[in-house]
């Protein structure tokens, strides 16, 4: 049996630029307003500086537009002050509830850039050449919408949002642009059978107990804490096992905000918008782009001596 190729280092993932989400979308809304207020006060104290300019501009030859020109600055100042704000700007209900709203925010916030300082990944070792995988557990399939899914805060897979059933095990042979392992082996729930897939078209071929069962091996945890989940903050880890050694040879910790905070104005689905600690979307090929950094897919055209897994 030929040795599969492995190297031992400290996985440093290429930063990627994070992506325009409708929170950017948010702020780019408020700084409109801000410059918006900037012209409005701006354009209020121009026009009194002219005003005044103009009635004060000979004095002596002509009382009366001191007069007119002081009565029509008091005028626009009540007008750009008082009236126009009063009439078109945010009430006090609003105000106060914008208040709160900003005050969950910031206290949600700080709990997930807290957890943040826990996430990252650590690769002990990656393995060249593997022809398949072991999936400890599988993703299973919801019984609910994908919109009732989405609006719940306890949501496990908020984190991963992975595919489910089927589709996750089908990510690792290339579907969906997923990995592209030969065939996934997947332990059954009464942790004794395996059943192995594979194929490149659905239905998926399937076989019971595999003779040489994949030795490395990959399962996750999600953190569904209460405590979190009022702040819509999830989490999860992913490990990547050597069966062979009982060794773990990779893990990532990730964990999602959704800056929202439930809002679903618009139609919105809250976790659909949730971000990860690197301030990046959340995509469906999170899980499985991680272990093919670690366990690298089976290339046939490369010379170089590999051993099935």
């Amino acid at each position: 049996m030929r040795k599969a190729s492995a190297k031992s280092s400290l996985h440093t993932q290429p930063q990627e630029q994070p992506m325009f989400t409708t929170y950017d979308l948010r702020n780019f809304l408020e700084g409109l307003a801000i410059l918006f207020a900037i012209g409005y006060w701006g354009t209020m104290l121009l026009l009194l500086w002219f005003l005044v300019r103009f009635a004060y501009k000979k004095p002596k030859q002509n009382a009366g537009k001191i007069l007119s020109g002081s009565l029509t600055a008091a005028v626009i100042l009540i007008l750009f002050v008082w009236i126009i704000p009063k009439q078109f700007g945010p009430s006090k209900e609003e105000i106060q509830a914008q208040e709160e709203w900003d005050r969950k925010y910031k206290e949600a916030e700080a709990v997930f850039n807290e957890q943040c300082k826990t996430a990252g990944e650590k690769i002990y070792r990656t393995v060249g050449n593997v022809e398949g995988i072991m999936l400890l557990k599988v993703v299973p399939e919801s019984t609910v919408s994908a919109d009732t899914k989405t609006r719940d805060p306890m949501w496990d897979n908020a984190a991963l949002q992975t595919s489910e059933g089927v589709n996750f095990i089908a990510r690792f042979l290339g579907f969906f642009g997923g990995g592209k392992y030969r065939y996934v082996d997947v332990l059954q729930p009464n942790h004794s059978d395996i059943v192995r897939y594979s194929g490149k078209d659905f239905p998926l071929n399937q076989a019971l107990n595999p003779r040489h069962p994949a030795r490395y091996a990959v399962t996750f945890e999600n953190n569904v804490d209460p405590k979190l989940r009022r702040h819509w903050v999830a989490g999860a880890t992913i490990q990547i096992i050597d069966r062979q050694t009982d060794e773990v040879i990779a893990e990532k910790t990730t964990y999602a905000f959704e800056k929202g905070l439930g809002g679903t104005g618009g139609a919105r689905m809250p976790w659909a918008f949730a971000i990860s600690c690197e301030n990046k979307e959340i995509f469906p090929s999170k899980l499985p782009t991680f272990v093919t950094s670690v366990l690298k897919p089976y290339q046939p055209e490369q010379e170089t001596q590999n051993v099935k897994h």
